[in-house]
């Protein structure tokens, strides 16, 4: 029996969370279609695709969620993402990381490409995380992050890169 720090037990779970986001697609698609029938279909397949996401695998990323390409989710249990949140290309994400906004009127965090975001971290309000930032587990930002940047703490606070949190 692997262990779950095996590769096999690490390439199922990729498989399970791929299959995942990939049934988030697929409701997307048909639920933006001009068909009626497409747009009824993508009812069963959301809900379907709610089901796995939160109660098997334990992530709550909505379908309205703007996701990149190559977004890599190591770990996924405890990952919510508000739905007005925006991922761009090569996002990571790991485990136990809240991403959202303050108030449910408010904008959500924009992470640009190639942000590499730790366990544990939760990154709130209407802010701005820059082209390849590290933000550093267990985290708390709520101010915009520069680019090339790597922070830590709680409020976070830049360690190195450029700039300070802004």
């Amino acid at each position: 029996m692997p262990s779950l720090t095996s590769g096999r037990f690490a390439a199922a779970n990729s498989r399970a969370i791929s299959t995942t986001l990939a049934l988030k697609a697929l409701a997307l698609r048909l639920r933006s279609s001009q068909h009626l029938l497409a747009r009824t279909l993508s009812i069963p397949f959301a809900a379907f695709y709610r089901a796995i996401s939160l109660y098997v695998i334990g992530f709550d990323i909505p379908t309205s969620v703007t996701v990149g390409r190559r977004l890599v989710i190591h770990h996924g249990m405890g990952l919510v993402i508000n739905d007005r949140v925006v991922l761009e290309d090569d996002v990571i994400l790991r485990q136990n990381t809240t991403i959202g906004s303050v108030s449910s009127a408010e904008e959500a965090p924009y992470l640009e490409e190639g942000v590499d975001v730790g366990a544990n971290v939760v990154i709130l309000g209407p802010i701005r995380i820059g082209r390849g930032a590290i933000i550093g587990a267990g985290s708390v930002v709520i101010r915009n992050v520069p680019a090339g940047a790597t922070v830590v703490g709680n409020p976070a606070r830049v360690v190195s890169g450029s700039g300070g949190i802004g």
